[in-house]
């Protein structure tokens, strides 16, 4: 293994001679070049957590092309090496673009075709699985990655991970523990989301407890120290978000992204001063002219009012192609209630390149509820001879009733294809999925609509309603698959008819619940003719 890896840092220095342009921009704290990458490698060649750290560190800020360019040039000049294989597969998965994630699935399968124990490259090709949305592949390799190493701590973050998209806290929980105990190196990462996972449970204590660990872990991550801000901006402790935020610039003052988070709990908070200020930041670190920055700070200081001035000049002028102001002055607009207002922003946010999937979430609400507009025709101008007056005012209301149906179909069609746009853009929020599932009802689209609600069911599992609408449609199926002569059909139909209609008896029980359920059973055959009993019972003991 040293051996391999003399070789692979040789192969570095070779392709560092022969370079003659710069691959990168110079950052104001560390120059993150292709030098300082292989410096920091040859600190500890055979350790793959450097080679990961440095490229999810060059992802965050912006230059992935320079471990992607570094490691494919590695693989030219050493192709029976899984190792450098595996890292270029894992750096093509950090970047996270369709062609990149084609090209990490072709270098995690090489790295295993060289060495097929290799959980490292199995463990990445599982989360490769999970972002192309195969649930089943990607749990099988984390799976079997666990098998070759029980004590292999990233499998135990991937399956972490998965847990908490799902919602399912407490296999998360276990997962995170585990990975903790099995890694002496990068627990700073697994404090860091363990406390990021308790924030979303709001158990607030425990995310800070964790949080802190994470910060003993790595005082010098600017990411956790930004973190414990948000986590105290949540909490209603306004000085040690600030304190938090401030000690995270000194290590990582570029870093918009965190600032604008914060912006975006103090906006939740129903603060917008400080939701305001922290946007500021955020801006300064985007570029923002510092005479501009004073200007902006001075009109927040005079007042909510005239900041919110001060950003709608700058979305009307030179900032005008900046999404993040676009959409955060959406987001002001609506928590003061200014709703038209919003949706205008909103509006200009979704027309942009570079949007991101609430923006469409919001405008689709705000299409939904906003009032059809009626619009004058001569369909529903005023004859000028009318001996019926009371006949006048039928057809005049008929017209405008028809008009308002119309506009009312056209705003939630519009409504649905913003709500779809962010689902397609990897939003999971289950109530919008739950919407988009129903647009597709309401469109006939069934197969659609059982995809997306039942996905939905796994962030949400406790909507009755949709329980009892899935178990319906596959009800009517399976006496389709009957009437066909398609048995095996029939049967996975009543199973998922099942599925459903026990949820149904949990969330809403009573009596002719419980008989329909018996009937299921009955109908599935014998092998559930004691569940059909115990069903019969409880309609029993309700309704005697």
């Amino acid at each position: 293994m040293k051996r391999i890896f003399i070789i692979f840092i040789s192969v570095f220095i070779f392709i560092l001679s022969a370079c003659s342009q710069p691959l990168t921009p110079i950052m104001p704290m560390e120059k993150l070049d292709d030098e300082y990458y292989l410096k920091k490698i040859r600190t500890n060649p055979e350790n793959l957590n450097v080679h990961r750290e440095l490229i999810n560190k060059y992802k965050s800020n912006g230059i992935i092309n320079i471990p992607i360019d570094i490691y494919s040039k590695a693989v030219e000049k050493n192709q029976n090496n899984a190792i450098v294989y595996y890292v270029l597969g894992y750096a093509y998965l950090a970047d996270g673009s369709a062609k990149s994630l084609e090209l990490a699935e072709k270098n995690l399968n090489k790295a295993l075709e060289l060495n097929p124990q290799f959980v490292d490259a199995l463990t990445a090709l599982g989360d490769y699985y999970l972002k192309t949305g195969n649930e089943e592949l990607a749990v099988e390799k984390w799976q079997n990655a666990r098998r070759i190493n029980e004590r292999f701590a990233p499998v135990y973050l991937s399956f972490a991970r998965y847990y908490r998209s799902k919602k399912q806290y407490t296999k998360a929980e276990q997962e995170y523990e585990d990975a903790i105990l099995w890694t002496s190196a990068g627990r700073a990462e697994a404090y860091m989301e363990f406390g990021t996972m308790y924030i979303e449970t709001n158990d607030l204590t425990k995310a800070e407890e964790m949080l802190l660990k994470a910060r003993g872990e790595n005082p010098r991550s600017s990411a956790i120290h930004y973190k414990l801000g948000q986590l105290y901006a949540i909490k209603g402790d306004r000085d040690s978000a600030i304190r938090s935020y401030r000690s995270g610039r000194k290590f990582d003052p570029n870093d918009s992204k965190s600032a604008y988070e914060l912006a975006y709990i103090f906006l939740e908070k129903n603060d917008l001063k400080y939701a305001m200020l922290s946007f500021e930041r955020g801006l300064v670190s985007d570029g923002i002219d510092e005479e501009t920055s004073k200007e902006l700070i001075t009109s927040i200081n005079k007042g909510v009012g005239q900041g919110i001035e001060y950003l709608v000049k700058l979305a009307d002028s030179k900032q005008s192609k900046n999404f993040d102001l676009i959409y955060f002055i959406g987001k002001l607009y609506l928590a003061q209630n200014k709703e038209d207002l919003a949706f205008k922003y909103f509006q200009r946010g979704v027309a942009m390149p570079n949007t991101n999937p609430d923006v469409h979430y919001q405008l689709g609400l705000l299409l939904e509820k906003r009032k059809p507009q009626i619009v004058k025709s001569e369909e529903i101008v005023k004859p000028k001879v009318m001996e019926d007056k009371n006949k006048e005012s039928s057809i005049k209301t008929q017209s405008i009733e028809s008009q308002s149906i119309v506009e009312d179909v056209v705003q939630k069609a519009d409504a649905q294809e913003q709500y779809r746009k962010a689902v397609d853009m990897g939003s999971s929020e289950a109530e919008l999925l739950f919407r988009v599932a129903q647009g597709y009802l309401d469109e006939g689209q069934e197969d659609k609509y059982i995809e997306v609600a039942e996905k939905a069911l796994t962030l949400e599992p406790n909507k009755l309603d949709v329980h009892l609408k899935l178990a319906e449609i596959f009800l009517r199926r399976a006496e389709e698959y009957k009437k066909n002569g398609k048995l095996d059909d029939e049967e996975k139909a009543i199973l998922n008819s099942i599925k459903h209609y026990e949820q149904v008896t949990t969330l809403g029980p009573d009596a002719q619940r419980w008989y329909n359920l018996g009937m299921l059973y009955e109908r599935a055959g014998k092998s559930r003719a004691i569940k059909a009993e115990r069903a019969y019972e409880q309609a029993i003991q309700i309704k005697p």
